[in-house]
């Protein structure tokens, strides 16, 4: 979540690379009592995806340092990724207590609204981030997908296309433009954003599992619509495809099984 630079940077990533590998096996990182740097290791081990260690570092940052609203925000957000958007919404509303302004906490608390299904709760969330930062194109995108919850499709459409805007990079907010026109049995018109998202995936040199979980997602959504489409041969590349990158999609897979059995 945070961003360190220069000399701290280098420090702080020797420091992770020595826990993380365990090379030094009396060091103790209590010995650390700054929250600064408990704050950049978690952040490193949230990069890692190992939320578990990242929310250990968290919690030491903030037990030395309780007026730091970045540190409740992390510790939010990897409790978030844990699943207890409960207890993360308690760090997200400690972290506005101290830095009410912080338009990224307030959309992040829609989302572990949205999850809780505190809708109305959500959307008051995602506004106040936009009153904040009406460009922060991350709230516009979870907007979107709180006004594709509630039926307002067109609204989301709108909400979707400021996201891009303001993010023009974001595979993510593409596919799930991409995915609402396929709600919409709009198919023709979904396979633009649907590939230009799968273009800004290909791009990457290295892809993490969330990469590799949405560059399928992409791809068995492309096979979807062009079997809507008719597009049969094409449609069944796009499957494989999903599969070879994510063997667990679960849409891939069905859509082949429908296909196996239409097809005898």
């Amino acid at each position: 979540m945070v961003n360190s630079s220069g000399f701290k940077k280098i420090l702080v990533m020797i420091v992770f690379l020595i826990v993380a590998s365990g090379c030094i096996s009396n060091f103790n990182s209590d010995n650390i009592n700054n929250s600064g740097d408990y704050l950049a290791l978690g952040d490193e081990f949230y990069e890692q995806m190992d939320f578990d260690k990242a929310l250990l570092y968290y919690d030491r940052a903030v037990t030395l340092e309780d007026n730091n609203s970045e540190a409740w925000f992390s510790k939010g957000a990897a409790l978030a990724e844990l699943g207890e958007n409960e207890e993360a919404l308690k760090a997200y509303d400690r972290s506005l207590q101290i830095n009410e302004s912080d338009y990224r906490v307030w959309s992040y608390r829609g989302v572990a609204l949205h999850r809780l299904g505190r809708i109305d709760d959500a959307f008051e969330s995602q506004d106040k981030a936009l009153e904040y930062n009406p460009r922060y194109w991350n709230a516009l995108h979870n907007k979107g997908t709180l006004l594709i919850n509630v039926g307002r499709y067109e609204e989301a459409l709108e909400y979707y296309d400021k996201a891009i805007e303001y993010n023009n990079d974001s595979a993510f907010t593409l596919f799930a433009k991409g995915r609402l026109f396929i709600k919409l049995h709009s198919y023709k018109t979904a396979l633009k954003p649907l590939q230009a998202a799968l273009i800004i995936q290909e791009k990457k040199e290295n892809w993490n599992e969330p990469d590799r979980r949405l560059t399928s997602a992409i791809h068995s959504s492309i096979g979807g619509a062009q079997y809507k489409l008719d597009d049969y041969e094409n449609a069944i590349e796009s499957f494989r495809k999903a599969l070879e990158i994510s063997p667990d999609n679960e849409e891939a897979i069905e859509w082949m099984k429908r296909i196996d059995d239409t097809s005898r």
